[in-house]
């Protein structure tokens, strides 16, 4: 039997005695109470000689839902089989066990807090009931698919001109086979300007450009955890940007025009687990095609840094 209690902190030892209660025909009674609970029970139960826990399924880390409990059945009994009184204890691992609530004579509900995982993995924990113990395998698994929002800022250098950047993205990750794979959507924002001077009819002349793009991209998207607690992602794509100048010479009305060009990106970034979500660095390449200016010739690279959070949303 395996039991799953989705309930708040300060309302778990209530619930879980009330749900066992439902299901136990001897019904629920707390640890530090031995009673019998009919005549059939033996008067003076042996020490445990055998702890066993239930197999159950797979279990989702802490990270997909954030204060549940699961439970899992313990049963202990002394040498002749008989219920033994002795409380299972949990011990081990990176989650955290709760006091053991009594089920029935021998028959135990013990609650698990599992812990954030990054990735699928194994926890070995151990479970003790007097002098015997068990050592049990829970298979925790990280909540698929998910769908983080994210929000960075940071400077975009491109032909010796720096400039501010400013980027919004969404994405969809699953696991495929061992690796966690993901679809992302990226909105970004960079400037760039540079002054010049210049000979204009023999006379000197100050020359201001300013360009604007506005990048969309759709990506491809791998990632996977480093030293448990980071996340590196690798992402490559393309899309289309609009692109807008504005050039205007010293005493002379500006000329501003826009036009749309093709893209590509390519970007590396890393960042820890923090809260519901991840704090991240990111380099990023992005190449925009000729977008057909007067003011603007050719095909242009970038180059980003940015700072920013992917907040897990659900």
């Amino acid at each position: 039997m395996a039991l799953k209690c989705d309930i708040p902190r300060a309302s778990w030892q209530l619930a879980i005695v009330l749900a066992l209660c439902a299901c136990s025909p001897a019904g629920a009674r707390a640890a530090s109470d031995p009673e019998q609970v009919g005549p059939g029970e033996p008067a003076a139960p042996g020490p445990a000689a055998t702890v066993r826990v239930t197999p159950r399924g797979p279990i989702l880390s802490e990270g997909s839902d954030p204060g549940r409990l699961e439970i899992l059945e313990v049963v202990v009994v002394d040498a002749a089989g008989n219920p033994a009184a002795d409380v299972p204890a949990g011990s081990g691992g990176r989650g955290e066990f709760r006091e053991a609530l009594l089920v029935e004579p021998g028959i135990w509900a013990l609650p698990y807090h599992p812990p954030p995982v990054l990735a699928d993995s194994t926890e070995r924990v151990v479970v003790r009931a007097g002098a015997v113990s068990t050592q049990v395998e829970l298979q925790l698994v990280i909540q698929r698919p998910t769908f983080p929002l994210g929000m960075k800022a940071g400077v975009a250098a491109a032909g010796g001109r720096l400039g501010p950047a400013v980027g919004l993205e969404g994405a969809a990750w699953t696991v495929l086979g061992r690796a966690q794979v993901g679809l992302l959507l990226d909105a970004s924002w960079w400037m760039l300007s540079s002054t010049a001077s210049a000979s204009i009819g023999g006379a000197d002349a100050s020359v201001r450009s300013t360009q604007n793009y506005f990048p969309v991209l759709i990506s491809l998207g791998w990632r996977v955890p480093v030293a448990d607690a980071w996340m590196l992602w690798v992402t490559a794509g393309g899309g289309g940007a609009v692109v807008s100048s504005s050039v205007q010479v010293s005493g002379q009305p500006s000329v501003s025009e826009s036009g749309f060009a093709p893209a590509a990106t390519g970007s590396l970034s890393a960042g820890p687990r923090f809260g519901p979500g991840f704090p991240f660095l990111e380099a990023r390449a992005t190449w925009i095609g000729d977008p057909g200016l007067s003011t603007v010739s050719g095909s242009v690279t970038t180059f980003l840094a940015f700072l920013g959070y992917r907040l897990h949303v659900f």
